[in-house]
């Protein structure tokens, strides 16, 4: 079997269509990935900063102007607080794993 310069010619432009088709892929994936990245670092920084200042807001509020000093109080207040924070964190992104489905799947249809 001999090989001819067309054979040759049409492998290497067929790797080269290959290659391009790869490279455009791979950058749509990268913007859609980039933008939700920057998205989900937002919030997770945001109710971090909730989850760490939210409570000692409360204890000390509740302590002096809620409940008169008692510490037990204030602090079961903390700490609900604490996690209304945290169960509002997992929703909000099971919520938004939801509509990125539906998102990909209307995408898929068209």
């Amino acid at each position: 079997m001999v090989v001819t310069d067309q054979d040759v010619e049409a492998c290497l432009l067929l790797l080269d269509v290959m290659a391009r088709d790869d490279n455009s892929k791979n950058q749509k994936a990268a913007q859609s990935n980039e933008a939700v990245t920057r998205s989900s670092i937002t919030k997770l920084v945001a109710f971090s900063l909730a989850l760490v200042l939210l409570p000692i807001a409360i204890y000390f509020i509740s302590l002096d102007g809620v409940y008169s000093g008692n510490s037990t109080y204030a602090a079961i207040t903390a700490a609900v607080t604490a996690n209304v924070v945290l169960i509002s964190y997992v929703a909000m992104a099971i919520y938004e794993d939801d509509e990125t489905v539906k998102h990909k799947a209307d995408k898929k249809s068209q």
